[in-house]
């Protein structure tokens, strides 16, 4: 999954260090259409600990938008047979993230 830059965190680790880095889990999915896929977001922080990220704390957004749907929780329904990708940003846009998806019919 890609990533880019820091911003304000939902979290800490056990050092109190700030998040840096976002992911997403799993990073790239093949769904049939007509099935869901839970997508987990998980933050690391800049001392390399990894920290829990709520599902609702960043934007979830799905392109090209014709292939399914993503929920502000990460709960993507696949719809329609094509490739793209769910991407998350941190509510200041400083931190993204993405996870490649592949619908079949």
């Amino acid at each position: 999954a890609g990533r880019v830059g820091l911003s304000r965190s939902p979290g800490t680790g056990a050092h109190g260090a700030p998040v840096v880095r976002l992911d997403v889990v799993p990073g790239s999915i093949r769904k049939v259409s007509g099935t869901s896929q839970q997508f987990e977001i998980q933050g690391e922080n800049i001392v390399g600990e990894k920290v829990r990220v709520p599902r609702d704390w960043p934007t979830w957004s799905l392109t090209p938008e014709a292939i399914g749907v993503v929920k502000n929780t990460g709960l993507f329904f696949a719809l329609k047979q094509g490739q793209g990708r769910v991407l998350v940003k941190s509510p200041d846009g400083k931190m993204a993230t993405f996870a490649d998806v592949v619908v079949a019919d």
